[in-house]
């Protein structure tokens, strides 16, 4: 059982799958976790309002967190969580994502429609972005050295190239887009709306609406890939319940009961431990960890899909940031 500060909004996955961050929003704090014994190891205050997080790998060492009332971005040492700078970014910032070569870390400004480009080894921004109206999230992708955005108010994602720092392109996709996932295995982005209660399936490459699945009645909240086992789980808020649904076909192969309320979920893969999918149950304050594989070799009892444990927190989670070894698979609470 891990007890965390106030209202954990958020958790991320550091890039080498050993701490996960939350932020609680009740008290403005992050509270980092041991994944190996799932124990609260540090408390550390983050400002006013945060809203996102992202976490940069050994060459850096930089933890961010959006602080959205204010418009900036502060950075942290990943290791003893003492403030290095604060950027000044748009107006209320809110989801961040970090480019593939660790180079660049992406800001999206949803007061001002547009994204700030900032270069991580000076911490400085070197371009702002026009986008669409509303945006939401931000992911990246592998291919052509991609992210993609959500444009909420404009039922739309568009393309970003990294290396150009220019939109490539935008294409409507459901109602009400909210939140996304990149699945390394297959090429696919796949976008959760909100609005009509469907997940869409993005071709990476074109940048194509493939296909639509419909969740009607769910009120699907987050949504991650696994990105081994070809599996994209989806928080279902309205039923207590993470969907899982088959990368290959895109059609649910079965549903998992967790706590109340889940709003967001993320992947750790940790080798030490295993690969796990973790929930936020916002209205019973919980954390329900889940085997995303066979980890019977760390533990036998550790079947696919099975509950290891529910981790209670002391108030209201919303979103969740994970990543794995080998990329960040961030999920944010709001």
């Amino acid at each position: 059982t891990i007890t965390l500060a106030s209202q954990p909004l958020s958790v991320t996955i550091d890039p080498e799958g050993v701490k996960a961050y939350f932020l609680t929003a009740g008290s403005d704090q992050m509270s980092v976790v041991d994944t190996n014994k799932n124990q609260v190891v540090a408390t550390v205050p983050v400002g006013p309002a945060p809203g996102d997080i992202a976490v940069t790998y050994h060459k850096y060492n930089n933890l961010y967190v959006t602080n959205s009332t204010k418009g900036t971005v502060t950075c942290y040492d990943n290791q003893t969580f003492i403030q290095k700078t604060v950027i000044t970014v748009g107006q209320k910032p809110t989801k961040m994502a970090i480019s593939y070569d660790w180079e660049w870390l992406m800001v999206v400004n949803t007061g001002d429609n547009n994204l700030s480009v900032i270069q991580i080894s000076t911490n400085t921004q070197t371009a702002v972005l026009p986008l669409g109206n509303a945006p939401s999230d931000i992911i990246a992708s592998i291919m052509d050295r991609k992210m993609f955005v959500i444009n909420t108010g404009d039922n739309t994602i568009s393309g970003i190239s990294v290396g150009d720092k220019i939109v490539t392109g935008t294409v409507p996709i459901g109602q009400g887009p909210w939140r996304m996932a990149y699945a390394q295995n297959g090429g696919k982005v796949f976008v959760l709306n909100q609005g009509d209660e469907t997940v869409s399936f993005i071709g990476e490459g074109d940048t194509s609406l493939r296909s639509t699945l419909s969740l009607a009645g769910m009120k699907p909240m987050g949504i991650c890939p696994d990105y081994d086992n070809n599996y994209v789980y989806v928080a279902q808020y309205a039923n207590n319940s993470v969907a899982v649904l088959n990368n290959g076909d895109e059609n649910i192969n079965m549903l998992i009961p967790v706590g109340q309320g889940p709003t967001d979920v993320g992947f750790i893969n940790n080798p030490r431990v295993g690969k796990y999918v973790y929930v936020s149950n916002l209205l019973s304050s919980s954390v329900t960890v889940i085997t995303s594989e066979d980890n019977s070799n760390y533990q036998p009892t550790l079947l696919a899909h099975s509950i290891v444990t529910t981790i209670p927190l002391s108030d209201k989670p919303r979103r969740i940031f994970m990543q794995d070894l080998t990329r960040d698979t961030t999920t944010f609470n709001r």
